[in-house]
């Protein structure tokens, strides 16, 4: 018996049916009776509480037992070097006695008073400890922006102070509280100042009373390395310096993901979502697909004139979700209410617009004059803004190009972007993005470029 089975596989499911074909040769084979159907059911792969994959639940474990691991490897490293140099006890005991000794206090000396070298050494891995945050620009997020924040409140404490580092921020009181209970009576005697980062919740945010950077870090980490340089010359090299420097200020640089290659120039890679070409061309693309009319008529297309108005709508959005409403885009066309957009239904009541506009056009980020630059150097912007890692670099590159000042240049470099690629390479955009423009749909402008 000649017979085709069709399947349909789900997330937690597998459907099939079995149908008989009737004929004599394989051009003749035509659908017959159902010979058997059925489905099978299997556990779903998913949280049933969040829904959440189980991959996801495996991965913030996995992710913590990294850090861990890299966290302990770094200290590890800096023993090392700090012992190889002379600024640590090679013996176990020695080394345990050390820790009773306060590093706060010990990092707010070290700027003005001469130091024995294993007080220096615990000073410094006292900083490797507390190293600070360094940004990565690609994975920041509301945590770190709060981060970001606290850091600000850091400086702002240091400056009211007159503290010159993070460690005599916290150390001074903390000798000056130790140095008064020597001298007081036994039950007189106060605990010293806290210096532990506090978090609390504001909302459903979490902030810190202060955090440190890498930077701040580092350069008390230099501070302290030329004052006591001067009293211990001969263990406290350049050499020494530049390995010791490198442990503490060293960020594992993120993995690069690959991008795939365009669906019709296999050669190239796949533009990023971000990309201003990419946003306009989704844009362009489903302006170019939608049809309007009263239900029951047949519907029509935009005419050129409602078609550019729509496309600058939404390319120009008024707000971070850079949705706009068919109700407001009916509004822009003056159509009246009855008017019904093929695209729109129950579940879908809007068009989205350029999603990185609307981050970029923020009165904290780059602003309304974002708008005044052409296609190509907004893709140029945003190409920096995806592939610099580093937040000093992409802040001296937009003030190179005397586009922003300082401060602002540092809210762009800050900005989250989308993510992800779409299907199509810069080059297949730029040769579809013209006829998208004509008029015509993506079916068409692509069969007439590829």
């Amino acid at each position: 018996m000649k017979y085709r089975v069709g399947i349909d596989l789900g997330t937690n499911s597998l459907g099939w049916a079995a149908i008989q074909l009737k004929g004599d040769t394989p051009d003749s084979l035509k659908p017959g009776p159902l010979v058997d159907m059925g489905v099978r059911i299997f556990s779903d792969a998913r949280n049933p509480k969040d829904k959440s994959s189980n991959a996801a639940q495996r991965r913030a474990p996995r992710s913590a037992r990294r850090n861990r691991d890299r966290k302990a490897s770094r200290a590890r490293a800096m023993l090392h070097a700090l012992e190889k140099i002379g600024l640590m006890p090679s013996d176990h005991s020695k080394r345990v006695q050390l820790e009773k000794l306060d590093p706060w206090i010990l990092r707010a000396r070290a700027l003005d008073d001469p130091l024995e070298p294993f007080e220096i050494g615990r000073a410094i891995f006292h900083l490797q400890e507390r190293r600070g945050f360094k940004s990565n620009r690609k994975t920041d997020g509301d945590a770190e922006s709060a981060m970001f924040d606290a850091i600000e409140a850091a400086q702002e404490r240091m400056r009211e102070s007159g503290a010159r580092t993070l460690g005599e921020l916290f150390g001074k009181p903390r000798l000056v509280q130790l140095q008064a209970n020597l001298a007081a009576a036994e039950g007189d005697r106060a605990p010293l100042p806290q210096a532990r980062v506090k978090t609390q919740s504001i909302g459903t945010k979490l902030a810190y009373d202060y955090y440190p950077s890498r930077a701040m870090i580092l350069d008390e980490f230099d501070r302290i390395w030329n004052r006591q340089a001067a009293y211990h010359p001969d263990i406290m090299t350049r050499e020494a310096y530049d390995e010791i420097r490198s442990v503490v200020e060293y960020q594992r640089p993120l993995k690069t993901q690959s991008a795939g290659r365009c669906t019709f120039l296999p050669e190239e890679p796949r533009a990023p979502k971000a990309l201003p070409s990419s946003q306009y061309a989704r844009i362009l693309q489903e302006v170019n697909n939608l049809r309007v009319g009263a239900i029951g008529d047949e519907a029509r297309s935009l005419n050129e004139v409602e078609r550019k108005r729509v496309v600058e709508f939404l390319a120009c959005p008024s707000s971070k979700s850079a949705k706009r409403t068919f109700k407001a885009i009916r509004k822009l066309l003056s159509l009246p209410e009855s008017q019904r957009f093929n695209l729109e239904s129950a579940k879908r009541d809007h068009l989205l617009g350029d999603t990185t506009a609307a981050v970029l056009m923020q009165e904290n980020a780059w602003g309304r004059a974002w708008f005044e630059f052409e296609l190509a150097q907004r893709d140029e912007i945003v190409q920096q803004l995806i592939e610099v890692e580093e937040e000093d670099d992409i802040v001296a590159w937009l003030r190179s190009h005397r586009w922003l000042p300082d401060d602002r240049a540092l809210a762009v470099s800050r900005v989250r972007l989308p993510d992800s690629h779409g299907r199509l390479s810069k080059a297949a955009l730029d040769r579809i993005i013209p006829r998208l423009e004509a008029g015509e749909r993506f079916d068409e402008a692509t069969k007439a470029e590829f």
